[in-house]
């Protein structure tokens, strides 16, 4: 039976088909609790465990971010050096003797339904609000020590003692030496509703109803008893709003909080409402004197903090600029491992503004520039400009300025301004290229034009390509215009800047597809916009387009969950990194994304085998894969035991993107891996079938 058993266990750490790498995002849809270490933060959100670090004025930043996948943390617990992860079936526990990098030790099963964790002297206690268990946690093992009979009732837990409510008392129970628990004391009260308890201190309410002809109505009190103190003597009570459906949800020494049918409502100590939040909302009342809200965003006192570093994409591969108070870090993106990497550093409270790969501070009329070189800032200009100039584009020795009527071009001379040109045909410019002598101005109203540097010709209009459609959009790439009209893409070739623009081809995106602005990077050309096709929650989507030839190429189409607003990306490989609206970032893995079939021929630059797409299927599949140079590849297709069902090819491939069908005629519904053997390069991902 051992050799069975053993040989069972080398199939599957050998054989056995690994899943698909999780694709990370740093946004979470929903907050579900935090844990304070000093200044240091432990949030559980549905993409594992953000750690941040606090500044004053309520600033927190990310200093890491724990992966607990494939079960999210909703509940934690500090104790010494302990952090305590409730994840669905299992409690993990992280040392974090460095309170930055929480290191995992151990993980243990528990009990599905236990929803919360509290510390209770030397032992901890499991529990649902249903069910209690006294359990013990060291490095090596949790056992369950005792289950706390209750009756059902909810406890009010603070240790030694456990608080059990009646309507008409409250009943104090105190742990033995020997684990049990003893009725200590008995305390007549009147209607009680239920009790809290924590840091020496007990709150519960007290519903008295009051007769007002013709009508009655309910006065709610909310009582604080000392747990330290013999008698447990009451230390302080309140009357709160007036609603027959609260209960008290939380108190500390500081505030307190009660939730009714819809709603969480906090209040000050003193009893002075101060704020309500939607009942999904988790309220944790800190010791000190803040309260934090969890939930779709994340509160402190009231406030949405900044929680997240500002990120801008750079136009070089793997780069992005990390903003976080005054520091400005270049970082990269490391593809193994979805973190970043910091390359180099500035130091600067400046305003920062970022163009392709062109950092721009300005501390009111002060401008400085810095470059970069691939992993570190360089200096690059510094000049003064007008207070009254609050738009401009840089182009080194050529600025624009943008007016509420018109646009102004200025050659600039260490800090002398020579005034060139001005033009009010396209009044609310807010875009510039160059374009070897040649100036290009959008304006999203009228549309695009150049114009001539060129002494002889300063100023002069040289074409104008006007729009038919409000709100439209242009960006430059090359010799190449894109322009957006409505839900119609076209491209033009303006390679001769005297010649207007010719159009090479055109392509269509309807749907219920609202598109903002052109992204252009060196990993080619891309459309943002919001999904609105289904009458929900905007969604933002990423179009990427590209020629191939004089032929306009719908690469991919990419959904991401959540409206992110306006960003910034770069790609590398099948790596989306975007830098969005309210701090967000996102890194998205673009194999699993919509798009047109076709193969990809030329230079792949890895080794890459791509989920497949529709995943889950019915009848079909398609598998994309990457390599490098000409050689043989090998697909084959396996079972959850790790059993081969098919080979999907077997044959020697140029170098390039290529496919590979999987039809489910001859299969069952279920999960299956397919596994790429090239050369040394091998991967595995999971597909599923539903007929």
């Amino acid at each position: 039976m051992k050799k069975i058993f053993l040989f069972f266990s080398l199939l599957i750490t050998v054989v056995f088909p690994q899943e698909i790498e999780k694709s990370l995002q740093f946004s979470p849809y929903k907050y579900y609790w935090i844990s304070i270490n000093g200044n240091i933060s432990y949030a559980l959100s549905d993409m594992g465990m953000i750690v941040l670090e606090e500044n004053p004025g309520y600033d927190f930043r990310i200093v890491k971010i724990v992966d607990t996948y494939p079960l999210y943390p909703i509940h934690s617990l500090i104790s010494g050096n302990k952090l305590l992860l409730e994840c669905g079936d299992s409690i993990k526990y992280y040392d974090i003797s460095v309170k930055t990098d929480p290191q995992r030790i151990n993980s243990w099963k528990i009990p599905l339904a236990m929803k919360k964790i509290v510390k209770f002297g030397y032992y901890y206690i499991l529990h649902d609000n249903v069910k209690y268990f006294l359990v013990s946690i060291d490095n090596d093992s949790l056992r369950v020590l005792l289950d706390i009979p209750n009756n059902g009732k909810t406890l009010a837990i603070d240790y030694p003692y456990l608080v059990m409510t009646y309507a008409t008392s409250l009943e104090f129970y105190k742990i033995s030496a020997s684990l049990e628990f003893y009725l200590e004391q008995t305390v007549e009260e009147t209607h009680v509703r239920n009790a809290v308890a924590r840091d020496g201190l007990l709150a519960y309410m007290r519903p008295t109803y009051l007769s007002v002809p013709p009508a009655y109505y309910y006065e709610l009190n909310v009582r604080w008893r000392n747990l330290t103190v013999p008698g447990f003597p009451i230390i302080n009570q309140n009357t709160t709003a007036n609603s027959g459906l609260q209960s008290v949800y939380d108190a500390s020494k500081f505030h307190y909080a009660t939730i009714s049918e819809g709603s969480v409502l906090v209040y000050s100590y003193s009893g002075s409402f101060l704020r309500y939040y939607d009942k999904n909302y988790v309220i944790y009342l800190d010791t000190t004197n803040r309260y934090f809200a969890l939930g779709g965003e994340f509160f402190v006192n009231g406030y949405r903090p900044r929680i997240f570093d500002n990120y801008y994409a750079l136009s070089q591969k793997h780069r992005l600029i990390q903003h976080s108070g005054s520091k400005i870090y270049l970082v990269k993106n490391d593809e193994a491992t979805n973190t970043f990497v910091k390359l180099d550093s500035l130091e600067s409270t400046d305003t920062l503004s970022v163009r392709d790969s062109i950092i721009i501070l300005r501390n009111k009329n002060s401008v400085k520039v810095y470059g970069i070189n691939k992993n570190n800032f360089f200096f690059a200009d510094s000049f003064t400009i007008s207070n009254a100039v609050a738009n401009y584009e840089y182009f080194g020795d050529l600025l624009v300025w943008y007016k509420n009527t018109s646009f102004e071009v200025h050659r600039r001379t260490a800090n002398t301004y020579t005034f060139l040109f001005s033009k009010t045909t396209l009044p609310k410019a807010n875009k510039s290229f160059i374009k070897d002598s040649s100036l290009i101005i959008v304006d999203p109203q009228k549309g695009v034009g150049i114009y001539d540097l060129r002494n002889n010709y300063l100023g002069q209009e040289k074409w104008i390509k006007t729009s038919t459609w409000p709100h439209h959009l242009a960006t430059i790439t090359g010799d190449i215009l894109w322009h957006r009209e409505g839900i119609w893409v076209r491209a033009y070739n303006i390679s001769d800047p005297d010649i207007p623009p010719i159009v090479l081809d055109s392509i269509m995106f309807d749907g219920g597809y609202s598109l903002d602005d052109f992204i252009v990077t060196n990993s080619g050309v891309y459309m943002r916009g919001t999904d609105n096709s289904n009458h929900a929650a905007l969604k933002s989507l990423l179009i990427k387009v590209s020629l191939a030839g004089d032929s306009l190429i719908n690469d991919y189409i990419c959904h991401l969950p959540i409206n992110i607003g306006p960003y910034a990306l770069t790609e590398s490989y099948q790596k989306l990194v975007l830098a969005g609206a309210k701090d967000i970032y996102w890194i998205k893995d673009t194999s699993v994304v919509s798009g047109v079939d076709y193969t990809e021929t030329g230079k792949a630059e890895e080794y890459s085998l791509e989920q497949n797409y529709p995943n889950p299927f019915n009848s079909e599949t398609i598998i994309f894969y990457r390599i490098p140079s000409e050689d043989r590849v090998t697909i084959k297709l396996y079972d959850v035991l790790g059993s081969e069902v098919a080979e999907l090819t077997g044959d020697t491939k140029p170098a390039g993107r290529h496919q590979v069908r999987l039809n489910s005629r001859n299969l069952t519904s279920g999960v299956y891996f397919y596994q790429i053997v090239s050369g040394k390069y091998t991967n595995t991902k999971k597909l599923l079938i539903l007929k």
